[in-house]
This record gives C-alpha cells, sequence and structure tokens, in this order.
C-alpha cells in the first residue's frame, strides 16, 4: 500500500481504523510527506503501528519525510544507499526483493532530477527484484500515455530511465 499523505500526524489514526476494518492486512505500507510543511517537531515513536516495523528517512529540516511499515511476520532489513538524491528509503524483503520509496519535491531542480536518476539507474542496475513507489511530482507528464507535454528534458529523461 502506498500513499502520500500530505503530513501523515493529521491521518495516522485514520490509517490505524482502516488496519481495523481490513480482512488482509497489507504487508508493506509506504508513506512520503509525513511531516508538516512547517517541520514542526514530533517523536518518531508517535508512528508506530502494531505489528509492523518501521523504517524512516532522516527527517532532516528540509524532508518531508518517507516511512515503510513491514508486517513483522516478514524479515526486513534497511538498504542504505548513497544518493545525493535525499528523500528515498529502502527495504529489503525475505533477502531478496527490494522496496523503495521516493518523495521528489515539485520544485526539484534539474541538478536533483539527475540524482534521482542515478539513483533510479544504481537500483535497476544492483537488484534484479525492485519495486519502486512514490511521489514524483513530474507535473507535465502524461502518465496515460507516458510523455512529457512540453518536452521538459528532466521530464523526459525520467520516463527513459523508468521505460
Amino acid at each position: 500500500m502506498y500513499t502520500n499523505a500530505d503530513c501523515y500526524l493529521n491521518k495516522i489514526n485514520e490509517l490505524k481504523l482502516l488496519l481495523t476494518t481490513l480482512t488482509v492486512k497489507p504487508h508493506v505500507i509506504a508513506i512520503t510527506e509525513v511531516k508538516y510543511k512547517n517541520n514542526k517537531s514530533f517523536c518518531v515513536s508517535e508512528l508506530s503501528l502494531d505489528g509492523y516495523d518501521l523504517y524512516c528517512n532522516d527527517f532532516k529540516k528540509n524532508s518531508r519525510g518517507i516511512l515503510i511499515y513491514v508486517d513483522r511476520c516478514l524479515f526486513s532489513s534497511l538498504v542504505n544507499i548513497e544518493s545525493k538524491f535525499s528523500e528515498n528509503l529502502f527495504i529489503r524483503l525475505n533477502y531478496d526483493i527490494i522496496i523503495g520509496s521516493i518523495y521528489r519535491s515539485p520544485s526539484s531542480e534539474d541538478g536533483n532530477d539527475d540524482e534521482l536518476c542515478n539513483l533510479i539507474n544504481y537500483i535497476s542496475d544492483e537488484y534484479p527484484h525492485f519495486l519502486l513507489v512514490g511521489d514524483f511530482n513530474f507535473s507535465d507528464i502524461e502518465w496515460g500515455n507516458w510523455t512529457a507535454v512540453h518536452n521538459n528534458p528532466s521530464s523526459l529523461k525520467f520516463l527513459h530511465i523508468i521505460g
């Protein structure tokens, strides 16, 4: 399960309620934009969910925050990947599946977009079994037909990398 929460602390109780109503609970839940836009502080312990291990990126002052919950019935571990694109989080499931979550700001600059593409290239080269989710915020991409409306070079490069 993936969502962009745009301030998860306001919505965590909704997720907890949803989980109590599901017959089959998700094994993995990825959430982007965890933090408040004004960087209001909070404790990571406030984000815990019963039955899930919690992984989160470094909630730096300028990041919006990413977290991934993994059902405790699965073996999981954090995968540290060196990248200049900082809004990412990767975990390994059962020794061979990599799940990554990305948050790209709508105001991302070309250099940051290049680092995102470098990160995706690295993941696809190093890990044969991976799933990438997230909020990529390429406003000019027509996702229905995989084209960039304004032929933005960053959007075109991104489409080429993931296509």
